[in-house]
């Protein structure tokens, strides 16, 4: 092993292949600031092997049953490889930014008690505003958190598991990731894995004041341009010394 972190990435081949092809290229020749190993992982529902151009040919890659989404993908990859101090977790339609992104997650992550860094930290006020916005995946998270003896805490604020750094040892306290097959389900298994971590006594945090700093991730771009204004900024001061 040359480096103490692993990237995976998650790829659903009955999707495009030019996305994840991207991405590739651009973990291969932007430079990161620290040595990591690569690994893809693929989604596939017909078991079908991933055909790589040739520049990328080395690339190391795993097929898998089309389960739990990408964050199926990522836990089977955190599973399969072991040993490592640390893991970084992308989904395919990300897009890396700015050079040395992997230095700033490592550094993040090797500080006292940080478990979690991610691009997109979504700050709640309360569970009662959560519900307001959306009682089905409300009653996911209530069922969820039940089902896997979970505290949801005072907020449902969480990271968004677009793109996610893990420390080993937080993925070891907490099993690795909570998984799901139903839309709500699965986007309730993001809130509550957040809370799972802090509930093991880990922080959660995002890897720069504004959102999409390092990765992008196009379905999100809005909330990278809203974080330009004084009120999204004024907002995120307040949230971001409210405890979560």
């Amino acid at each position: 092993m040359s480096s103490d972190i692993c990237v995976i990435v998650s790829f659903y081949d009955e999707r495009p292949s030019d996305e994840l092809f991207r991405l590739l290229r651009q973990l291969r020749d932007i430079e990161a600031g620290t040595a990591f190993e690569l690994r893809v992982v693929v989604n596939s529902p017909q078991g079908r092997q991933l055909q790589l151009p040739s520049d990328l040919a080395a690339t190391h890659v795993t097929t898998r049953e089309n389960t739990g989404f990408n964050i199926g993908a990522w836990n089977h990859g955190w599973k399969q490889n072991p040993g490592f101090s640390f893991y970084v977790f992308l989904q395919d339609e990300c897009e890396i930014v700015r050079k040395n992104w992997l230095l700033k997650y490592k550094q993040l992550l090797s500080r006292d008690s940080i478990g979690l860094v991610g691009e997109s930290l979504i700050y709640w006020r309360s569970w009662s505003v959560f519900r307001s916005r959306g009682a089905e995946v409300h009653r996911e998270c209530v069922s969820v958190a039940q089902r896997n003896g979970i505290e949801l805490g005072r907020t449902p604020t969480h990271i968004q598991t677009l793109v996610l750094g893990a420390t080993a040892a937080c993925l070891s306290s907490t099993g690795g990731f909570l998984l799901a097959d139903g839309k709500a389900e699965a986007i309730a298994t993001e809130v509550v894995f957040s809370r799972l971590c802090i509930q093991r006594g880990f922080k959660i945090v995002q890897s720069a004041w504004r959102p999409f700093e390092f990765i992008r991730h196009s379905q999100w771009d809005f909330l990278r341009n809203d974080s330009t204004g004084l009120v999204w900024n004024t907002y995120r001061l307040i949230k971001s010394v409210m405890p979560y």
